[in-house]
């Protein structure tokens, strides 16, 4: 059986980290403001849960009676 020595490279690392660069500050404040919003799209999720349960059952409802 053969070993493999050494690492492959393809080549596109150091494109990566150029196009990168300046995205690491976006990726942080994205991550605070979903941080600061996943209580409100929890609380949103919450509300809408009944109605859309409530629709779906009156849906199958009415597709029974027709």
């Amino acid at each position: 059986m053969a070993t493999m020595v050494g690492t492959i490279n393809m080549g596109r690392h150091e494109e990566v980290k150029a196009l990168s660069g300046g995205a690491a500050g976006v990726g942080v404040a994205k991550n605070v403001m979903l941080f600061f919003a996943a209580p409100f799209i929890g609380l949103a999720y919450i509300i809408a849960m009944p109605l859309v349960g409530t629709a779906a059952i009156l849906r199958l409802a009415v597709k029974a009676l027709i």
